[in-house]
């Protein structure tokens, strides 16, 4: 407990939890990039805002799509808003949906500009259109057909499905690759790609499996994208209506010619999503479908595929998954949303590399991935539904930042996902929901690399006080020690000179009694030994102890100095037991102010002969002196002497106390008078006691 105790008031970890509550009482942002609301405007309930870099110079057209009676208006203007030209489309957009681009562009002929390709809807039929030239007022094709839809269910819910423009047929000219699905309203379900170099339009097999979107990858090795459709069991066409129905999943591969690369496997039972995707391994790309469910009774899982369909592999997750995103930065990742427990963020090995509790992967868009930074990786643009919130994912799914938009976004709100592209410069984010139109930036944080600096700081800051407290609490503890220690010389000294001059004024008239008895020899004998305890005196004058040895032989000669005064009415001995440490410290006069005080009280007043008897012993750290005379006693001596004030015991005691104070060393005297057997008075005892605070070194 000592020792855990002396690691928390350590000078380096005391600041440690003062750093961690400013940082948390003032949060400094030092996210590697920073997404930023730019802008917001609310636009008509009929229009629509789509950004793209068309001309290919570098900036981005603004297109503005309207719907109008019987017709679509498209304007297009260029990055300084001036307008290049409108177009009045055949059909309306109103009751189609676009769940992921509105329009479509594409370089088909590999000029460096691109098409903008949108699709309408006249009655039962879906027209396709094509603006191909800016500076030209009629559309590059207008009014191409594509298929007819129905019949209509409970309502009308035709969505046209994005991919990226690719060379199918090996002519050296993309086509457009698309799909359009049917959900309530089941007819078509099928993936088109149409070739506007040729006019031609290419179908899948009709197939009634529910689509959302279609994942392009090779998984066959031949250097041209197979199209792998992600889809949904919403049991709208059972088992007896077709073969490939929606009450299951199925894994369906399209090839170059828009037939089934194999037979599809189907996924019994009804499941949120089924997303195949192109997973690269060492040994060779394998399919790894991902079947997402939101029903406890079947969990999660992927099921992996070689390139002919044939299962090679299953993995199985605790999860309610209803979402996932793959990216690839060279060493692909995965993320699967649990919205229960956050995401998941896998290898391509499907194994665990991190979580994000408080993250949810939004809709799928078409065009969600883009380098935002100009590093040459790319970021996902997702949008939270349900928390209103817009959020930008970094190419490797270790971090992300985020930007709320508004409390709750409808399930049914229509998104439009651009980019405003800019030279020398991150294009910025154009997001349309509903009416609302939002501008936002993502750019890489200049003071990202000042946060380590910010925290070392406040830590360093902190750390710097403390120790500067530590130092002026300790200067001021040493100096508050250095003057209550100067205080308590001072006060020692004075006692001691007290003692001294008390000790000399005895002494002198003693030599003045001698002179007036015209005893001159003895008065000279007396003066030289006095002349000899004086010397002693102002020797150790600047000190307030000195060893016993000095203080037994300073006791000797005043002892013979009254012998000489009292014409040795008296006789005295001093006893040093065996142990006992003569070369250490005793306060000066210990013994001397205790025999002083024997013979001026307790032997003056005595007839017969005196007797002064001083024993020392030592116990370990502890020396007791013992002083005790054949007086009168305390009481006689006090009638006799009533002027006496007993100012030596009382400076003593004094004494005894400041020298605890300064060397810790306690001192006791106790003082007692000896009585015979019928209480007559036979003398006085001092017993003084020194326990060393410290063994001697």
């Amino acid at each position: 407990m000592k020792r855990l105790l002396r690691f928390f008031v350590h000078p380096f970890v005391l600041p440690v939890i003062p750093a961690i509550i400013i940082m948390a009482a003032i949060p400094v942002s030092f996210d590697r990039y920073i997404l930023e609301l730019t802008g917001r405007q609310e636009i008509r309930e009929t229009d629509f805002v789509w950004y793209g870099d068309l001309t290919g110079d570098g900036f981005s057209e603004r297109v503005i799509i309207q719907e109008q009676d019987h017709y679509t208006a498209v304007t297009v203007y260029d990055h300084r808003n001036v307008v290049y030209h409108q177009w009045n489309l055949h059909g309306e957009i109103g009751n189609l949906i676009f769940p992921q681009s509105l329009p479509m562009t594409g370089d088909y002929n590999g000029n460096g500009k691109k098409e903008l390709f949108l699709f309408t809807l006249s009655n039962d039929s879906i027209f396709l259109h094509m603006i191909d030239d800016l500076d030209h007022a009629d559309p590059g094709i207008a009014n191409r057909f594509i298929t007819r839809i129905g019949p209509v269910g409970r309502r009308l819910d035709i969505r046209i499905l994005p991919a990226v423009m690719d060379d199918l047929t090996g002519d050296g000219y993309n086509e457009l690759i698309f799909a359009i699905n049917g959900g309530f309203t089941v007819y078509p379900r099928r993936v088109y790609a149409y070739s506007v170099k040729h006019d031609t339009l290419m179908r899948s097999p009709e197939a009634y499996y529910n689509l959302n979107a279609i994942y392009q990858g090779d998984i066959t090795g031949n250097g041209v994208n197979e199209l792998f459709l992600h889809g949904r069991a919403t049991a709208n066409v059972s088992p007896l209506e077709h073969t490939y129905h929606d009450f299951s999943n199925w894994l369906m591969v399209l090839d170059q010619d828009l037939d089934f690369l194999f037979e599809p496997v189907e996924f019994p039972g009804r499941a949120n999503h089924f997303r195949p995707v192109v997973i690269r391994h060492d040994e060779g790309p394998v399919i790894a479908a991902l079947e997402l469910t939101s029903n406890n009774e079947y969990p999660s899982g992927v099921y992996f595929f070689d390139a002919g369909g044939q299962p090679v592999g299953k993995k199985i997750f605790n999860l309610r998954a209803n979402n996932i995103m793959l990216m690839d930065d060279g060493d692909q990742v995965i993320a699967i949303t649990d919205e229960r427990k956050g995401t998941f963020v896998f290898d391509r090995d499907f194994t665990k590399k991190r979580m994000f509790d408080d993250l949810s992967l939004g809709g799928m868009h078409f065009n969600m991935f883009r380098d935002l930074t100009g590093d040459g990786n790319q970021e996902a643009v997702v949008v939270q539904r349900v928390l209103g919130r817009v959020l930008v994912v970094n190419h490797r799914m270790s971090n992300y930042v985020e930007v709320e938009i508004c409390s709750n976004l409808s399930r049914r709100s229509r998104e439009i996902l651009s980019y405003i592209e800019q030279p020398d410069a991150p294009p910025l984010i154009s997001l349309q929901i509903d009416t609302d139109h939002y501008m936002f930036s993502y750019r890489a944080n200049q003071a990202y690399y000042l946060g380590y600096v910010y925290y070392a700081s406040v830590y360093a800051g902190l750390l710097g006080f403390s120790l500067l407290s530590r130092k002026i609490q300790r200067e001021q503890m040493r100096k508050k020690i250095r003057t209550e220690k100067k205080i308590t010389e001072l006060q020692l000294s004075l006692v001691g000179n007290q003692l001294n001059p008390h000790f000399s004024i005895n002494a002198i008239n003693a030599v003045i009694h001698t002179i007036r008895e015209k005893e001159t020899d003895m008065a000279a004998d007396y003066l030289r030994c006095y002349a000899r305890l004086h010397r002693n005196l102002l020797l150790s004058a600047e000190s307030v102890h000195r060893t016993l040895r000095e203080e037994i032989e300073f006791c000797e000669d005043y002892i013979a100095l009254e012998k000489m005064r009292f014409s040795n009415a008296f006789t005295a001995e001093l006893e040093v037991a065996d142990g006992v440490d003569l070369d250490r410290n005793v306060p000066k006069m210990i013994i001397q102010a205790y025999v002083e005080n024997a013979i001026k009280h307790g032997l003056t007043h005595k007839k017969g002969e005196g007797r002064i008897y001083i024993l020392l012993k030592q116990n370990f750290n502890r020396l007791t002196i013992k002083v005790t005379d054949n007086g009168v006693g305390r009481m006689e001596a006090a009638r006799k002497n009533r002027l006496s004030t007993q100012m030596g015991l009382e400076m003593m005691q004094d004494y005894y106390a400041l020298f605890h104070k300064q060397y810790k060393d306690a001192i006791t005297q106790e003082v007692s008078d000896l009585y015979d057997a019928d209480g007559n008075a036979l003398g006085t005892q001092v017993i003084v006691t020194i326990k060393y605070a410290k063994e001697k070194q």
